[in-house]
């Protein structure tokens, strides 16, 4: 596939604000649903993709954000029942942190309010409008694996 300079100001500008509603849209339909805000359901997913568990640095780390800053918000779910702390079996001075089976279960729930949601829209659209989202989705993916 031969490279185009076609990409113009106008259509990212217009791709970003297609894509940000989207995703702002979407989120909005299992706010409060689940119980967890945006950036809890991201730790808690992290978790979730960590079997062996995560300390607060690490997922400071991957999140972008100061230590202190990811301890209050584990302190927040772990009141709430999403996140568990436990002693390192190796190194005793070290917490890991792990999803609970309600933190799980919350983070299923909001995934499945999205789902639902995007399903039920795209029931809404016209066949040739499904193909042509099938292929800009083929694009975006592409543009992603960059």
């Amino acid at each position: 596939m031969v490279a185009s300079r076609d990409a113009n100001p106008e259509r990212a500008a217009r791709l970003r604000r297609a894509t940000g509603l989207l995703f702002r849209r979407i989120r909005s339909e299992a706010h409060g649903a689940s119980g967890l805000t945006l950036s809890q359901e991201s730790i808690v997913a992290l978790l979730i993709d960590a079997p062996g568990g995560l300390t607060i640095a690490e997922l400071a780390r991957v999140e972008g954000v100061r230590a202190q800053t990811m301890s209050v918000a584990i302190t927040t779910l772990e009141r709430r029942g999403f996140v568990r702390r436990a002693s390192d079996p190796l190194d005793r001075r070290r917490t890991i942190l792990h999803a609970t089976a309600n933190g799980v279960a919350a983070l299923n729930r909001s995934q499945e309010l999205k789902q639902r949601w995007l399903e039920d829209a795209l029931d809404g659209c016209a066949a040739e409008d499904l193909e042509t989202l099938d292929d800009a989705m083929s694009v975006i993916e592409r543009i992603i694996a960059r």
